[in-house]
């Protein structure tokens, strides 16, 4: 009889196992910036089709309608307040400011708003239909929406379930995929923090110029932005803010060249307690701001500190490392490097400063 034998494979050693662990996750550790640098510019790309988007449709609705779309300004806290009522006048002094004095429009401007009503409806709001959104536009004007005072609890503030519903939809044009904060429905805004209505947020806002937000109490003062601060006002020396309802900025008045002047920037939900996606104090943003700007909180709680100094805050930032994604008038979007010179970035922003811009 011939003898059996038994043959085996011979197996890894504990030390061999251990090295092709140890090659194995250096090479991970290896690929695994590269994989998230791709997926960064991935999202980069997709945030910089979002804004390319938002200025065309904007731009068609100039088209169509004659003026940039429009931002209704919401019923202050006085019941004989209305926000706007004041313009800017007398643009003169050195290259990058604008002195002049602040005057009264005169009450038969809020009276033909009053009309309709100081509802607080945006500017986003007005190109909705632009956006392929049709539907959602109909929502919040069938809700109400477009009528009533903002303080009253009617427009964009009202209770019906469709503005309610229409003010917490998500779309996925407004928010950029490197920010997780713009695709998620905030209670921290502002002007509904304290009632708790979920709202949804805007990746892209409004540039409303340089202006000096609040420079009587920030850092960012006339040294750094516009004054008198118009952003409570008229007269900014952009294209959309809170109050454009009253001056009607069209593409004739772009006399800086459509591609030297700023229509749409990036923001961070998240840091700034006034991005509110349909709401006209929620869709603008100065570039009188340092570009990028993160405040330190001082160690205070995060959404206590933005309530309480939203103007240091009202400026362009990105989740991107090293830049933010901005629309032009003539429709191109561009990536801007937060490296780029102040006085150049504020002159960006204007429409028809006369600057020279060398970038």
């Amino acid at each position: 009889m011939a003898a059996t034998r038994t043959i085996r494979g011979r197996g890894f050693t504990l030390v061999e196992l251990l090295v092709v662990i140890a090659i194995i996750g250096v090479l991970v550790a290896l690929l695994l910036p590269a994989v998230q640098a791709a997926r960064e510019a991935a999202r980069r790309m997709s945030c910089g089709n979002n804004i390319h988007n938002m200025a065309l449709a904007v731009l068609n609705f100039e088209s169509t309608n004659g003026t940039f779309p429009l931002s209704t300004p919401y019923r202050g806290s006085n019941d004989n307040d209305c926000e706007g009522n004041l313009v800017v006048t007398g643009v003169e002094s050195s290259q990058y400011s604008t002195a002049g004095q602040v005057q009264y429009i005169g009450p038969g401007r809020c009276a033909t708003l009053d009309k309709t009503g100081r509802t607080g409806r945006g500017w986003i709001v007005n190109v909705l239909p632009y956006l392929e959104q049709q539907a959602l536009y109909d929502q919040f004007k069938a809700g109400g929406a477009f009528e009533g005072f903002f303080f009253g609890r009617k427009g964009m503030l009202t209770d019906n379930p469709q503005v309610r519903g229409g003010v917490a939809t998500i779309l996925p044009v407004l928010s950029c995929p490197s920010d997780s904060s713009s695709n998620e429905l905030s209670t921290n805004q502002y002007w509904w923090r304290n009632q708790e209505i979920p709202v949804s947020v805007t990746s892209y806002k409004g540039v409303a110029g340089d202006t000096a937000v609040l420079e009587s109490a920030t850092r960012w003062n006339q040294d750094w932005g516009t004054v008198p601060d118009c952003h409570d006002k008229t007269g900014c020396n952009g294209l959309l803010y809170r109050t454009n309802y009253f001056d009607r900025p069209a593409l004739k008045q772009v006399t800086d060249g459509t591609s030297s002047t700023f229509m749409v920037g990036e923001t961070v939900p998240e840091l700034d307690m006034h991005s509110a996606a349909f709401f006209s104090d929620g869709d603008w943003a100065s570039c009188n701001m340092q570009l990028n700007f993160v405040p330190s909180f001082d160690g205070q709680d995060a959404n206590d500190w933005l309530a309480a100094n939203w103007w240091e805050v009202r400026g362009f930032r990105s989740r991107h490392p090293g830049g933010v994604h901005f629309a032009f008038v003539d429709g191109s979007a561009q990536f801007l490097n937060d490296s780029i010179d102040h006085s150049v970035y504020r002159a960006l922003s204007t429409k028809a400063g006369a600057e020279v811009v060398n970038r």
